[in-house]
């Protein structure tokens, strides 16, 4: 079912299955976090470093061997380009969950209105879950523009202190 759609009837069945299918996702990303944040936690060190360690010979290189600079200037921007894919792709999972569970609300409220308080209170009792790297550390918006930021800074600071 899509809430997107101007329907003017919508079921009562068909909104409860609406939250049954957002709590099975909340219950998919929770198995996700048990079995994947460490594995989310390896992959971005493993990038910030590699794009540091990349970006840093790729310009130190440049006077050397152009060939080279662009290559290692390229992997850097590769390993740059998947974190911000993956990190952004996984943030927004749990923002559009939210947004369905506010149209569900709505649709709640203004179809069914004798069911109304039963699916309200299901839908707000599913908790707000986002993605997990690591133990300590969830998946943010602002988790790009800090990686890129991070490694921009680390990156100069690697060739201050290779410059001779």
């Amino acid at each position: 079912m899509s809430l997107g759609k101007r329907r003017l009837l919508i079921s009562v069945q068909e909104l409860r299955d609406e939250v049954k299918n957002i709590v099975e996702l909340q219950l998919w990303i929770q198995l996700f976090n048990l079995g994947r944040r460490f594995n989310m936690f390896a992959f971005k060190i493993y990038c910030i470093t590699m794009t540091i360690f990349f970006a840093s010979i790729g310009v130190y290189r440049i006077h050397y061997s152009l060939f080279d600079a662009i290559m290692y200037l390229g992997i850097s921007f590769q390993l740059t380009t998947a974190y911000v894919t993956i990190f952004d792709k996984a943030f927004a999972a749990p923002a559009n969950i939210q947004k369905f569970k506010r149209k569900i609300l709505i649709t709640a409220k203004l179809m069914c209105f004798r069911d109304a308080p039963l699916i309200c209170r299901r839908i707000r009792a599913i908790p707000n879950i986002g993605f997990l790297v690591g133990d300590f550390n969830k998946l943010e918006r602002a988790s790009s523009p800090n990686f890129i930021i991070f490694v921009v800074l680390n990156t100069v600071r690697v060739l201050i202190s290779l410059k001779h």
